[in-house]
């Protein structure tokens, strides 16, 4: 979660995510009203650590280290993660700008989950 705030805040990619949206930070916060953010948030989190379990249990199994486990995640985020996102390019055409953003916070957050749970290992 804390990767998703740093990615979408204006000190790196919220501009660019907002225009490739086809939003402004006005309409953002008129969607924000509409939307329920606890629960949007909550189930969101709960994303993560479904998919932070699921990486868990790989390196475990797969007695990994920190760079066995960083290149365990870029696998997982290369063959499932970054070929889901693309159909939002392929089929709902959407830009590859905002794939490249999207994309690469999915693969910055597993990055981040392998770093964390090699620590803790």
């Amino acid at each position: 979660m804390a990767v998703g705030f740093l990615w979408f805040s204006p000190f790196l990619f919220e501009k660019s995510w907002l225009k490739e949206m086809g939003w402004t930070a006005e309409s953002m916060k008129e969607k924000k009203k509409d939307m329920q953010m606890g629960k949007v948030f909550g189930m969101t989190f709960a994303g993560s650590l479904v998919t932070a379990a699921a990486l868990a249990v790989l390196m475990q199994r797969m007695n990994l280290g920190l760079a066995g486990g960083l290149k365990l995640a870029v696998l997982l985020w290369a063959g499932f993660m970054a070929t889901v996102k693309l159909n939002d390019v392929l089929f709902e055409a959407k830009s590859k700008k905002l794939f490249a953003i999207d994309a690469g916070h999915l693969l910055a957050a597993m990055l981040v989950m392998s770093i964390i749970l090699s620590l803790i290992r």
